[in-house]
Order: C-alpha cells, then sequence, then structure tokens
C-alpha cells in the first residue's frame, strides 16, 4: 500500500462516522487546515505506535544485521540495537531454553534483579534489557583516541558459565516505514491514527468509539 493509499483509508474512516468538508475540517482561533494535513502530521508517530501494539505474529520481522557481542562478564553481554529498532521480535542466546520476546526497559523494577548473578535471568527464564545510556569503544586504529559514544543496546541476562557467548536468533520489528506500508496492517495503522486526529480535534465521544474498534481487531488477531 502506499501512503497515499493509507491516508485515503484513514480519511475514508473518520468519514464513517463523521462526514466533513475536507477544506475546513477544524475551525479554531480562525485558523483552518484540511484534515489530510492533521493526518499527515500524526501519521508516522501513529502507525510507530500501532506497531508497538499489533500482535507480533503478523508481523515479518527483520534480522540484526549487526551480531557483535560486547561481553560483560562471563555470563552476561549485549549488542548494539539496529537504528531503525522498534520493538524486539526474538531474541535467543545458544545455551538458552527459549527465544525472549518481550525486553524490558532499564526502569523495570525487574531491572535491578538482573544486577546481581543470583536473582539474574538464567537459561531457563532469560531476560532481555534495552538499555540507551551503555557507553562502548569504536574500533581504532592502534595508536589513535579511541572514540567513545552512547548507543542504544539489548543486554542479555545470562548464559551459563564455561558457555560460549553466541546467538541463535535476533529478529526485530522495525520502525514503520511509509515507503513500505503493509496492507495486512492498514487496518491497524488507520485506526490508530483516526484516534490521533480525533485527539487533536478534541472529540472523545467518536475517539472512545475507534479506541473500542482497535481493541476488538486486536483481540481477534491475537493467538
Amino acid at each position: 500500500m502506499t501512503k497515499q493509499g493509507l491516508i485515503n483509508k484513514i480519511k475514508a474512516k473518520l468519514e464513517e462516522i463523521s462526514p466533513f468538508d475536507d477544506s475546513s475540517f477544524l475551525e479554531q482561533d480562525n485558523l483552518v487546515k484540511p484534515i489530510t494535513s492533521y493526518i499527515e502530521d500524526a501519521l508516522v508517530n501513529s502507525c510507530n505506535q500501532a506497531r508497538l501494539i499489533i500482535p507480533l505474529h503478523l508481523f515479518k520481522p527483520k534480522e540484526f544485521e549487526n551480531k557483535d557481542i560486547y561481553k560483560t562478564s562471563d555470563l552476561t553481554g549485549y549488542v548494539i540495537l539496529p537504528s531503525d529498532f522498534l520493538r524486539l521480535y526474538a531474541f535467543r542466546m545458544m545455551s538458552w531454553k527459549r527465544d525472549v520476546t518481550d525486553a524490558i526497559s532499564t526502569q523495570n523494577q525487574q531491572y535491578k534483579l538482573q544486577r546481581n548473578r543470583y536473582t539474574m535471568g538464567k537459561p531457563e527464564s532469560p531476560v532481555c534489557v534495552i538499555n540507551t545510556n551503555v557507553e562502548f569503544y569504536d574500533s581504532t586504529p592502534p595508536g589513535e583516541t579511541k572514540l567513545k559514544r552512547l548507543s542504544k543496546t539489548l543486554e542479555y541476562y545470562s548464559i551459563r558459565k564455561f558457555v560460549l557467548h553466541k546467538i541463535e536468533r535476533a529478529l526485530y520489528v522495525p520502525l514503520f516505514d511509509e515507503t513500505n506500508i503493509e496492507d495486512e496492517l492498514s487496518e491497524f495503522y488507520s485506526l490508530c491514527t483516526c484516534i490521533d486526529v480525533l485527539a487533536i480535534m478534541g472529540d472523545e465521544g467518536k475517539k472512545k468509539l475507534m479506541e473500542g474498534e482497535l481493541k476488538l481487531l486486536i483481540t481477534s488477531n491475537t493467538l
């Protein structure tokens, strides 16, 4: 589906619940702005929010291009996340008993448990953490000053002692790409964008109708 095709779908969905004149959809403080402008303003953020709640099995995931491992101990380490990373799909180290499909943040209470080798995740129940404040050094020629930078990473907890740190599976959901819009996900995209546009308008009644429709769509596609 093209970007314009998705915009047309969103406009049609808004038309179903509230017929409008595209030339003057919202008038506030003598400012008139066409509906297409509001849709375009909200589109990317709305679609990324949709991709955070769409059931994972509906995606065609991408594979990590860079699978270099940075060990932080004999049991733990991290990998650098792709620049277009949005959401974890599946990550598994070779010695793990199962995939991790839902990474936690450093604000999660479970993160404190990962700092202790006795309470951290184990191969039978592994844990992954997205950390946006991890520093690492770029590889540089001998004798030159090493450069330090910040990068979003995925920390893993943990593997068994004396076991090789090696990735078996590393898949993710990328950020929304308006040049490659999946037809099968367009209903999610259109509903989330409609909800955000209606929120801008302050129309809570119609917004709740759309939220109910989105909830039903998610439920009907959940395994």
